[in-house]
């Protein structure tokens, strides 16, 4: 499964979300070192916060099912952001 440490700032975490749920899944109440959880039809897709060693966390980890929607998500804003957006 791939995994990605370093595709999902934290200041686009709600907006993930919000995608996210327009795709059909369903926030779930996370759990531990989990930013975001997600369920849709038995699917689990998670976002982790990852042990920053003090320093400021700057992105989180992704990997197998919420990769994907990640990959999704930032293909879809890429092609669908209005001119000017920070991308």
């Amino acid at each position: 499964m791939a995994r990605s440490r370093n595709r999902l700032h934290v200041d686009k975490l709600v907006e993930f979300s919000a995608y996210c749920q327009s795709k059909g899944w369903a926030v779930e109440e996370s759990k531990g070192y989990e930013a975001l959880r997600l369920r849709k039809n038995g699917q689990l897709a998670t976002v982790y916060r990852r042990d920053s060693d003090g320093r400021p966390l700057v992105h989180y980890t992704t990997w197998g099912q919420s990769e994907t929607l990640l990959s999704n998500w930032l293909r879809d804003r890429g092609r669908f952001a209005p001119k000017g957006d920070d991308r």
